[in-house]
């Protein structure tokens, strides 16, 4: 499970240093195309991670 965090926190972190830098590289439609690609991979790492949480019982 722990493997599995590990990837997801990597891919994360490499999605949003990719959306960072796509507006510094690219214009017009191809930066568009690569944030909104980059975006989805986000929201999808962050949902994942925030799934396979640990809960705490009281």
């Amino acid at each position: 499970m722990n493997a599995r965090k590990a990837l997801l926190r990597c891919v994360l972190t490499l999605a949003v240093a990719a959306n960072v830098l796509t507006g510094f590289a690219l214009d017009g439609v191809q930066q568009v195309l690569l944030r909104v690609g980059t975006g989805t991979v986000v929201v999808a790492c962050a949902a994942a991670l925030f799934l396979l949480r640990a809960r705490r019982r009281p």
